[in-house]
């Protein structure tokens, strides 16, 4: 074993006058003619990672055995050498918990444990522990005595407000490659360092020596032996993403130890096919491929999506999951809440994401429909706890916990996107939130599945990216009273107080204007009576106290039952003492609001405004013809896919757009007739329209 410590001689050690650059680098072996015999080279190796040989070629990885083989006995062996530290000893961590020491609500979070392996009682106060030896002193223990064979459990949550009587938070968090420091009067006393640990499995001190990967977390108890390697994932030559114009892919693995795969979605296990040379690809297929070695923790599952040949105009989006699952989710629709482990990929031009996430059905009676509608959640079980990525070029952020994948809906064999195309118009709009879309292609296990559109989810993220906030001050709450987050009281309150009071008087007015943005309220209900919504259960109040005074705000929002009824009057609607729809919505504050003057000269007032602006014939005219050229190349084949004709599409396309041409003229004969105005009042607001 060579030491480069850039000190020249080190008693009883070879050691070279030169270092490894930390980053990036090449070491040569050369004879002392100066000819190359091997060489290493290396890009990027995290700190804690080494290149080791195997298999006749150089893998970076973190199990590190200098003077041994690279292999799990290498391993162990170096691991048997170490001397165990006496005193207070890091003993097992993790930084991948989704079941382990739940609290706070069922809240789980990654943990370090700590062990007394001495005969000595020990006061944690002289210790702390950091992540980074720049700041020793990060997180000092509390004043506790830890008596001989005793373990403390702190959990490495980053926010130590979260600490109970039973559990101490950190003030820091564990990464998926960490280093834990422990120090002692000032000097480093022990350390770990995790890498590659997968989800739900510690990495815990050994009985031979050293760390394993332990299957079997034990917080506050006896460890148990787990492996001391992790199989290496497989690795493609061709990257995962669309190819047209070709007539066969080659996929080779990059894999070391014995490789197995599918091809239908489902994941790999020891049953699958054996990897023993490059697949031959000729069609959309998924790929996916597990390593399992002896005495190693299996790989994680690699999964790479091949769209071959398929020719499309809009981004994909490709699914994989396990088929007997998806085919689960189809065939019990109405069961709430079940979801499965996926894989998704998103290929647009050039660039994209691939994550491990959960994914279940959306919606509520469009579950009973043939094309479904589904919802991705990026758990922390699956994988990332977030999606990292500016999936939306209308947002700027680029977190997302969820997203939903919309089929269209009640729309999807009609026009497909009357949702996408109210939101579209009402994006421009500095009142009222809409769900930002992007239409893809749909893949699942490779299958052709339909044009869909990424929706964000309305719910406490939702008010947290778009007002900027912190999300557990978020309040989303649907016209029915249905809670998505936050609390009812707020909005339900305003609804009571208009109820109760009298809105003609001013001071009572003024009461809900201090609580309730009235040019909000009053833009979604003017974008409502454009499009004549039939499906209006769906209406979303927002609000957080971070937020323009914890005033309510509104979202504009499932569309897909809308633009039929250009004559319909959408006023006496909104005003219905028995409710809005089947569902019975409620019109009491609607109801009560019209009865107040300045309310009513404000909503014909924001009524011109709108008619005259983003709800003008003229722009609705090119938002359609928008939709209409991004879609129409991918329309037939979606008909085909969902048993309707490109000539039923295009008709539905023209009915929105004859719906367009004479709803203004409706709307401002039932606005006139609704408010009671004279001609030459109903002149001064809407003479311009005349």
């Amino acid at each position: 074993m060579v030491y480069t410590s850039g000190i020249s001689e080190i008693e009883g050690k070879l050691s070279t006058g030169f270092t490894l650059n930390e980053i990036n680098g090449t070491v040569l072996l050369t004879n002392d003619q100066g000819k190359i015999l091997d060489q290493a080279t290396y890009e990027n190796l995290p700190n804690g990672y080494v290149m080791a040989y195997q298999d006749e070629r150089y893998i970076a990885q973190p199990f590190v055995s200098p003077g041994y083989a690279n292999d799990p006995e290498g391993v162990e062996a170096f691991n048997a050498s170490l001397d165990l530290p006496d005193g207070l000893i890091i003993n097992e961590a993790m930084n991948n918990n989704t079941k382990y020491l739940p609290h706070n609500g069922a809240q789980t979070y990654d943990w370090i444990e700590l062990f007394n392996n001495s005969s000595k009682t020990i006061s944690l106060s002289e210790y702390t522990l950091t992540t980074s030896q720049n700041t020793p002193s990060l997180y000092p223990l509390p004043d506790i005595q830890l008596a001989p064979g005793e373990y403390y459990v702190l959990m490495a949550s980053g926010e130590t407000s979260l600490s109970t009587t039973s559990f101490k938070h950190t003030n820091f968090k564990l990464s998926d490659v960490e280093s834990i420091y422990l120090y002692h009067q000032g000097k480093v006393s022990d350390t770990a360092f995790l890498a590659e640990v997968p989800i739900n499995f510690s990495y815990a001190r050994s009985s031979k020596g050293g760390f394993t990967y332990s299957s079997q977390p034990t917080p506050r108890a006896k460890n148990i032996d787990g492996e001391a390697m992790v199989s290496a994932l497989p690795k493609t030559k061709l990257a995962a993403g669309v190819y047209d114009d070709v007539n066969v892919l080659t996929v080779a693995l990059d894999t070391f130890g014995k490789t197995y795969y599918t091809l239908d979605g489902s994941k790999p296990n020891s049953n699958s096919r054996v990897y023993t040379s490059p697949l031959t690809i000729t069609q959309t297929t998924v790929v996916r491929a597990i390593t399992i070695e002896n005495d190693k923790v299996p790989s994680a599952v690699a999964t790479y999506s091949y769209v071959v040949n398929e020719n499309h105009s809009l981004p994909v989006l490709s699914v994989a999951m396990n088929p007997s699952e998806f085919s689960a989710l189809q065939k019990n629709p109405w069961v709430i809440g079940t979801e499965y482990a996926s894989h998704v990929e998103l290929f647009e031009n050039g660039e994209g994401f691939a994550i491990d996430c959960g994914f279940q059905l959306f919606g509520g009676s469009t579950r009973g429909l043939a094309k479904k509608s589904f919802e991705l959640n990026f758990r922390s079980e699956y994988g990332p706890g977030m999606l990292h990525y500016q999936v939306f070029d209308t947002r700027d952020f680029s977190i997302f916990n969820k997203l939903v994948l919309r089929s269209g809906s009640q729309d999807y064999d009609a026009a497909f996107f009357r949702d996408i195309l109210s939101s579209e118009i009402m994006e421009d709009s500095e009142t009222v939130e809409v769900q930002a879309y992007k239409s893809i292609i749909l893949y699942i296990n490779g299958k052709y599945w339909g044009v869909y559109d990424i929706r964000e989810k309305v719910d406490e993220y939702f008010v947290s990216t778009h007002y900027n906030v912190d999300k557990n001050t978020a309040n989303v709450v649907r016209a029915d009273w249905d809670v998505s987050a936050g609390s009812l009281s707020g909005i339900y309150g305003i609804v009571s107080y208009a109820n109760t009071h009298d809105l003609s008087v001013s001071a009572n007015y003024q009461h809900i204007l201090d609580r309730l943005d009235i040019e909000s309220y009053i833009d979604f209900w003017v974008a409502e009576t454009f499009v004549t919504n039939n499906d209006i259960i769906n209406t979303r109040y927002i609000s957080s106290s971070q937020y323009d005074g914890g005033k309510w705000h509104m979202v504009f929002y499932d569309l897909d039952y809308a633009w039929y009824n250009y004559y319909r009057d959408y006023f006496e609607f909104m005003v219905k003492p028995e409710g809005m729809s089947d569902f019975k919505v409620s019109t009491v504050l609607m109801r009560n609001l019209m009865k107040n003057d300045d309310f009513r000269r404000a909503f014909l007032e924001r009524l011109q405004l709108n008619l005259a602006g983003i709800w003008s014939e003229e722009n609705v005219s090119a938002k359609i013809e928008t939709m209409y050229t991004l879609l129409k190349p991918e329309m037939a084949r979606d008909s085909a896919r969902w048993g309707f004709t490109m000539e039923s599409w295009e008709k539905e396309v023209q009915r929105i757009r004859d719906y367009t041409s004479v709803r203004t003229r409706y709307l401002l004969d039932q606005a006139k007739a609704f408010f009671g105005l004279s001609n030459n009042e109903f002149e001064d607001y809407f003479g311009d329209f005349v």
